[in-house]
């Protein structure tokens, strides 16, 4: 029965915290902090739930009394450094982060974590370094085992919202991200490579410049950030080799660097699938065109497709219009696919190399199929 209630609050905590519920999140927290099974994981609950309900200073002195009983203790140093970064105690925070890396060997997630914290501190050559650090090679590998020839160029798409009302914070917050993916990505080429972050308008401008104006128009055509993603991704696929595109806001996480990942090595070109409708099928939200095994036709013809649905506005389903469906529909006939391209497996594979630096699913309401259902995905150029 004793490790049945331990099971249930567990559970009953991440409820509370999920839904907003901070304070009954904050009565399990205590009720872990009387308990005698002193488990660090657990303990650390009543801190998170200070945090939450805003009450930073009694969230750090609870976290220091608790690096007292378990100084070594990485569940513990995180906590208290996350609390200490509430408090604005930066120095403190820095310093326990430092200490964390130590200790748990250089977790690559401890260093996310402080270069965050340096980069909203305006600490950006020391962000750099750190993120360069992170991503040290592996000496007991050749000099040239992460070489890849010629060099790779990776891109990304980000739209910048027009802000409402109270969200100069969360506009603020993609500002740090995309600072400290911009760190992360070109540490992870480590100077064999190009990575580049790019908007709507400078994405029209690449548009008109690889295939001409009547592209630009049909891609000013795309109402949604989604279809103006799907469409970039496509054109810069077909028109560049050795190209990577994936989804914003993906970054590499592989401490030895993008190009020593084992599917990157092997030499073919590499689309994603994933689990939808009961089965496995094709999903756009990663590729890599090797030179070694180039797929541009294949692009180019998703490219076609793509341009004739939006030109035709065949639907109002952007999976149909842009999305996935238009890869699939090609890819069936794709005569060279079994040669030139190979697979990973979202989310399985995928994230091994690479995750999102946060979670985009708690804003589902802004999502392209919840936005389909109320307006037209085609703009009036």
């Amino acid at each position: 029965m004793h490790d049945g209630r331990h099971l249930f609050l567990a559970h009953a905590f991440e409820t509370f915290m999920r839904h907003d519920k901070f304070y009954m999140a904050l009565t399990i927290g205590k009720e872990y902090a009387r308990s005698n099974k002193r488990d660090p994981k657990h303990l650390v609950k009543e801190v998170f739930a200070l945090i939450a309900l805003g009450k930073f200073k009694q969230a750090a002195q609870t976290a220091r009394v608790l690096l007292k009983e378990f100084p070594e203790d990485e569940i513990i140093l995180e906590c208290a450094a996350k609390s200490f970064k509430a408090i604005n105690d930066i120095q403190e925070a820095i310093s326990t982060y430092n200490k964390l890396i130590r200790i748990s060997k250089n977790n690559w997630a401890f260093y996310d974590q402080l270069i965050t914290l340096l980069l909203e501190n305006g600490k950006n050559k020391r962000a750099q370094k750190l993120c360069a650090k992170s991503y040290a090679w592996n000496q007991d590998q050749p000099k040239d085992v992460n070489r890849c020839e010629p060099a790779i160029q990776v891109m990304q798409y980000f739209h910048s919202m027009n802000l409402r009302d109270g969200q100069n914070d969360k506009a603020n917050h993609h500002k740090i991200i995309n600072e400290k993916i911009k760190l992360q990505w070109q540490s992870s080429l480590q100077g064999h490579g190009t990575y580049q972050l790019i908007g709507r308008e400078e994405a029209a401008a690449n548009i008109k410049k690889w295939f001409g104006n009547d592209a630009r128009t049909l891609f000013n055509c795309c109402a949604l950030p989604a279809m103006q993603a799907d469409f970039l991704r496509v054109a810069f696929l077909a028109q560049q080799t050795n190209a990577l595109y994936i989804d914003w806001p993906h970054r590499p996480i592989h401490p030895g660097g993008l190009l020593a990942e084992s599917h990157i090595q092997k030499g073919k070109s590499l689309l994603a699938t994933r689990f939808r409708g009961g089965e496995q099928r094709l999903w756009n939200g990663f590729a890599f065109n090797s030179a070694k095994s180039d797929i541009s036709t294949y692009f180019q013809a998703v490219l076609e497709k793509i341009m004739h649905n939006i030109e035709h506005r065949v639907s109002n389903n952007v999976w149909v219009v842009t999305g996935p469906g238009a890869w699939i529909d090609v890819l069936n006939d794709f005569n060279e696919q079994d040669t030139l391209i190979d697979y990973i497996v979202f989310p399985e594979d995928f994230k091994k190399y690479f995750q999102p630096a946060f979670d985009k699913r708690k804003n589902l309401h802004d999502h392209w199929s919840v936005k389909q259902e109320s307006q037209s995905i085609f703009l009036n150029v």
